[in-house]
Protein backbone atom coordinates (compact mmCIF):
# COMPACT_ATOMS: atom_id res chain seq x y z
CA UNK A 1 0.00 0.00 0.00
CA UNK A 2 1.40 3.43 -1.03
CA UNK A 3 1.57 6.36 1.35
CA UNK A 4 -0.38 9.49 0.48
CA UNK A 5 1.35 12.90 0.24
CA UNK A 6 0.09 14.14 3.63
CA UNK A 7 1.54 11.12 5.39
CA UNK A 8 4.88 11.55 3.59
CA UNK A 9 5.04 15.21 4.67
CA UNK A 10 4.28 14.27 8.28
CA UNK A 11 7.11 11.71 8.25
CA UNK A 12 9.52 14.26 6.72
CA UNK A 13 8.49 16.80 9.36
CA UNK A 14 9.39 14.28 12.08
CA UNK A 15 12.83 13.39 10.73
CA UNK A 16 14.15 16.66 9.26
CA UNK A 17 15.79 17.94 12.49
CA UNK A 18 17.51 14.64 13.09
CA UNK A 19 18.70 14.69 9.46
CA UNK A 20 20.05 18.26 9.66
CA UNK A 21 22.00 17.54 12.87
CA UNK A 22 23.46 14.25 11.59
CA UNK A 23 26.92 13.88 10.05
CA UNK A 24 27.57 12.65 6.53
CA UNK A 25 27.35 8.93 7.38
CA UNK A 26 24.29 9.47 9.56
CA UNK A 27 22.56 11.36 6.76
CA UNK A 28 23.29 8.51 4.38
CA UNK A 29 21.72 5.99 6.77
CA UNK A 30 18.63 8.15 7.25
CA UNK A 31 18.24 8.55 3.49
CA UNK A 32 18.60 4.80 2.88
CA UNK A 33 16.05 4.00 5.56
CA UNK A 34 13.39 6.56 4.65
CA UNK A 35 13.79 6.42 0.85
CA UNK A 36 12.41 2.89 0.97
CA UNK A 37 9.68 3.81 3.45
CA UNK A 38 8.52 6.90 1.57
CA UNK A 39 9.07 5.29 -1.86
CA UNK A 40 11.00 8.24 -3.26
CA UNK A 41 14.44 8.96 -4.70
CA UNK A 42 17.34 9.58 -2.25
CA UNK A 43 18.27 12.83 -4.00
CA UNK A 44 14.73 14.15 -3.77
CA UNK A 45 14.49 13.15 -0.10
CA UNK A 46 17.85 14.84 0.64
CA UNK A 47 16.60 18.01 -1.05
CA UNK A 48 13.38 17.93 0.99
CA UNK A 49 15.16 17.40 4.30
CA UNK A 50 17.86 20.02 3.62
CA UNK A 51 15.35 22.71 2.71
CA UNK A 52 12.65 21.83 5.20
CA UNK A 53 11.28 24.89 6.95
CA UNK A 54 13.43 27.49 5.21
CA UNK A 55 10.61 29.36 3.47
CA UNK A 56 7.13 30.16 4.68
CA UNK A 57 4.03 31.31 2.85
CA UNK A 58 1.26 33.37 4.41
CA UNK A 59 -2.02 34.75 3.09
CA UNK A 60 -2.36 38.50 3.45
CA UNK A 61 -5.74 39.58 2.14
CA UNK A 62 -6.07 37.79 -1.17
CA UNK A 63 -2.31 37.59 -1.88
CA UNK A 64 0.16 34.87 -0.94
CA UNK A 65 3.36 36.28 0.58
CA UNK A 66 6.65 34.36 0.78
CA UNK A 67 8.84 34.85 3.89
CA UNK A 68 12.52 33.87 3.79
CA UNK A 69 14.27 33.20 7.08
CA UNK A 70 17.71 34.63 6.26
CA UNK A 71 18.85 37.69 4.31
CA UNK A 72 20.72 37.27 1.02
CA UNK A 73 24.52 37.37 1.07
CA UNK A 74 25.96 40.84 0.36
CA UNK A 75 27.51 41.24 -3.06
CA UNK A 76 25.02 38.97 -4.77
CA UNK A 77 22.02 40.15 -6.70
CA UNK A 78 19.03 38.29 -8.01
CA UNK A 79 19.28 36.88 -11.51
CA UNK A 80 16.30 38.95 -12.71
CA UNK A 81 17.12 41.85 -14.95
CA UNK A 82 20.44 40.37 -16.10
CA UNK A 83 22.34 41.51 -13.03
CA UNK A 84 25.51 39.74 -11.95
CA UNK A 85 25.12 36.89 -9.48
CA UNK A 86 27.57 34.65 -7.68
CA UNK A 87 30.60 35.42 -5.61
CA UNK A 88 31.37 39.11 -5.06
CA UNK A 89 34.34 40.39 -7.06
CA UNK A 90 37.51 40.54 -4.98
CA UNK A 91 39.86 42.19 -7.49
CA UNK A 92 38.11 45.40 -8.59
CA UNK A 93 38.81 47.91 -11.37
CA UNK A 94 41.34 49.96 -9.39
CA UNK A 95 43.39 46.78 -8.84
CA UNK A 96 43.31 45.94 -12.56
CA UNK A 97 44.32 49.49 -13.54
CA UNK A 98 47.39 49.47 -11.29
CA UNK A 99 48.18 45.87 -12.27
CA UNK A 100 48.23 46.96 -15.93
CA UNK A 101 50.71 49.75 -15.12
CA UNK A 102 52.93 47.31 -13.18
CA UNK A 103 52.71 44.82 -16.06
CA UNK A 104 53.91 47.49 -18.50
CA UNK A 105 56.69 48.51 -16.08
CA UNK A 106 58.01 44.92 -15.98
CA UNK A 107 57.99 44.55 -19.80
CA UNK A 108 54.71 42.64 -20.19
CA UNK A 109 55.72 39.50 -18.31
CA UNK A 110 53.33 36.58 -17.82
CA UNK A 111 51.59 35.98 -14.47
CA UNK A 112 54.03 33.28 -13.32
CA UNK A 113 56.96 35.67 -13.65
CA UNK A 114 55.09 38.80 -12.56
CA UNK A 115 53.61 37.45 -9.29
CA UNK A 116 56.98 36.88 -7.52
CA UNK A 117 58.24 40.26 -8.75
CA UNK A 118 55.19 42.01 -7.31
CA UNK A 119 55.41 40.17 -3.99
CA UNK A 120 59.14 40.92 -3.70
CA UNK A 121 58.82 44.62 -4.50
CA UNK A 122 55.45 45.42 -2.89
CA UNK A 123 56.96 47.93 -0.43
CA UNK A 124 58.61 50.06 -3.11
CA UNK A 125 55.59 49.74 -5.44
CA UNK A 126 53.29 50.93 -2.66
CA UNK A 127 55.19 54.23 -2.63
CA UNK A 128 55.51 54.48 -6.42
CA UNK A 129 51.85 53.73 -7.25
CA UNK A 130 50.41 55.18 -4.01
CA UNK A 131 48.76 51.91 -2.94
CA UNK A 132 46.47 51.86 0.08
CA UNK A 133 46.49 48.95 2.53
CA UNK A 134 43.60 47.18 0.79
CA UNK A 135 45.31 47.21 -2.62
CA UNK A 136 48.61 46.21 -1.03
CA UNK A 137 46.92 43.16 0.55
CA UNK A 138 45.30 42.26 -2.78
CA UNK A 139 48.66 42.38 -4.58
CA UNK A 140 50.25 40.17 -1.91
CA UNK A 141 47.53 37.52 -2.25
CA UNK A 142 47.10 37.58 -6.05
CA UNK A 143 48.08 34.27 -7.65
CA UNK A 144 49.75 34.02 -11.08
CA UNK A 145 46.57 32.66 -12.66
CA UNK A 146 44.54 35.55 -11.19
CA UNK A 147 47.03 38.02 -12.64
CA UNK A 148 46.75 36.36 -16.07
CA UNK A 149 42.94 36.40 -15.85
CA UNK A 150 42.81 40.08 -14.94
CA UNK A 151 45.27 41.01 -17.71
CA UNK A 152 43.50 38.92 -20.36
CA UNK A 153 41.82 41.89 -22.07
CA UNK A 154 44.99 43.99 -22.01
CA UNK A 155 47.03 41.12 -23.48
CA UNK A 156 44.46 40.67 -26.22
CA UNK A 157 44.58 44.41 -27.00
CA UNK A 158 48.39 44.44 -27.20
CA UNK A 159 48.78 41.21 -29.20
CA UNK A 160 50.40 41.51 -32.64
CA UNK A 161 48.14 40.31 -35.42
CA UNK A 162 49.61 38.35 -38.28
CA UNK A 163 52.76 37.10 -36.57
CA UNK A 164 54.03 35.08 -39.51
CA UNK A 165 54.56 36.37 -43.06
CA UNK A 166 55.26 32.92 -44.50
CA UNK A 167 52.39 31.47 -46.48
CA UNK A 168 51.93 27.74 -46.86
CA UNK A 169 52.20 26.37 -50.37
CA UNK A 170 54.32 24.55 -52.92
CA UNK A 171 56.33 27.61 -54.01
CA UNK A 172 58.79 27.33 -51.15
CA UNK A 173 59.11 23.55 -51.44
CA UNK A 174 60.60 23.86 -54.92
CA UNK A 175 63.11 26.51 -53.74
CA UNK A 176 64.57 24.49 -50.84
CA UNK A 177 67.65 22.56 -51.97
CA UNK A 178 67.65 18.88 -50.97
CA UNK A 179 70.60 16.54 -51.28
CA UNK A 180 69.75 13.05 -52.30
CA UNK A 181 72.25 10.27 -51.57
CA UNK A 182 72.08 6.98 -53.36
CA UNK A 183 73.61 4.00 -51.75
Amino acid sequence: MRLDMQTRKKICAKIYRRYQKAGKKGKGKILDEYAKTLECNRDYLAHLLNNWGKTRYAAMGNKTVKFIAKEPVKGRQKATGGKKTGRPEKYHKAFVKILTEIWELFDFKCGKLLAPLIKGMIASMAIEFKLNEELQALFETASPSTIDRKLKHEKKRCRIKGISATKPGTLLKSQIPIRVYYA
